[in-house]
């Protein structure tokens, strides 16, 4: 209960523009990173002090996920956090885990730890180092998961992160190979879900601008087909529901591709947590 309660008061202090720049000069994120590593099914004690046993204190790991996946989209809507690399290897590690979520269903609190995940992502990857980093330790299995999930929120956000991770050519024969084309595919023909489907459709534009991809794409997954359907099927009357979302965020670069915007900083805010987890 103590640890669930200090996530949500670090949240609640990561909403203020100033607290975003001081608190990891004051070495926050070593202590979230922990609590994200907590059981996702909760009622697990974590090691917050490094000695390798559980400390007292931890329970509601659903609720203290979400408030540790808050924290971080607030703090990686700041540019200087970005670009000063402040996220590293384990806190990317941390927020692969966080997007990763629980099984379907097993709580209320897994949509917004892994749409505040996936907004920290797309935050972050915004960066040529930074996008090297998330293909290398992994981040584009957790990333292409969350185009096939229930939320609609972590379907924008996480398509929002690829499209960016795409810019990188070395990562566009990872994203092939990880499988993220065809979860790719079924979102950019789901014109129900207008915001990921325009990230969609850019992430593909990216993949297939690698050359070698282009038959890969194209001709063994099929890509020309849905492609082809968008085109028949569109509009000219209706263009706000086909319309790209690139408004860009705090954390952008102006990265060459597209690169913009598509999900908002942190989407919805949750307000203050701390009354309600008790």
């Amino acid at each position: 209960e103590l640890l669930t309660q200090c996530a949500a008061c670090l949240a609640n202090l990561a909403e203020d523009l100033r607290n975003q720049v001081e608190m990891p000069r004051d070495g926050c994120f070593p202590p979230l990173c922990r609590l994200a590593s907590v059981d996702l099914l909760g009622g697990q004690g974590v090691d917050m002090d490094g000695d390798g046993e559980a400390d007292e204190g931890g329970s509601d790991g659903g609720a203290m996920h979400s408030d540790v996946a808050r924290c971080l989209a607030s703090l990686s809507s700041v540019p200087e956090n970005v670009h000063k690399g402040l996220f590293g290897p384990a806190e990317l590690e941390a927020l692969f885990r966080l997007a990763a979520g629980k099984p379907s269903g097993a709580a209320p609190d897994n949509e917004f730890c892994r749409r505040d995940a996936l907004i920290a992502l797309g935050n972050i990857v915004v960066t040529t180092k930074n996008q090297q980093a998330v293909g290398r330790l992994g981040g584009i299995t957790p990333l292409a998961q969350s185009l096939t999930c229930d939320f609609e929120s972590c379907r924008l956000n996480g398509s929002r992160a690829l499209y960016r991770l795409a810019v990188l050519e070395e990562n566009q024969p990872k994203l092939v190979d990880a499988g993220a084309v065809q979860p790719i595919l079924q979102l950019a023909e789901n014109n129900l879900d207008p915001g990921a489907q325009s990230n969609a459709v850019m992430a593909l534009c990216n993949i297939t601008a690698y050359a070698p991809n282009a038959a890969a794409v194209g001709v063994k997954l099929n890509a020309i087909a849905p492609l082809l359907r968008l085109l028949r099927d569109f509009d000219p009357n209706n263009q706000k529901a086909h319309a790209p979302t690139n408004k860009p965020t705090e954390a952008d670069d102006g990265a060459s591709g597209h690169g913009g915007g598509g999900g908002g900083r942190r989407g919805r805010k949750r307000g203050r947590q701390a009354a309600r987890r008790r």
